[in-house]
């Protein structure tokens, strides 16, 4: 979904055309996935701290 829509930058319209769904399910699927990437990076940062 973040490489759609950043990567690509595919609209919103664009990216519930390609997948079948509606414009709202597009941008909640691109929230979720950049909270998700949130976590993950803030997970990292505390392996990576001394």
């Amino acid at each position: 979904m973040l490489a759609a829509r950043y990567l690509l930058e595919l609209s919103y319209d664009e990216i519930a055309a390609l997948l079948k769904i509606s414009n709202q399910a597009a941008r909640v699927r691109v929230c979720r996935a950049k909270s998700r990437l949130r976590a993950l990076l803030a997970g990292a940062e505390k392996e990576v701290e001394p």
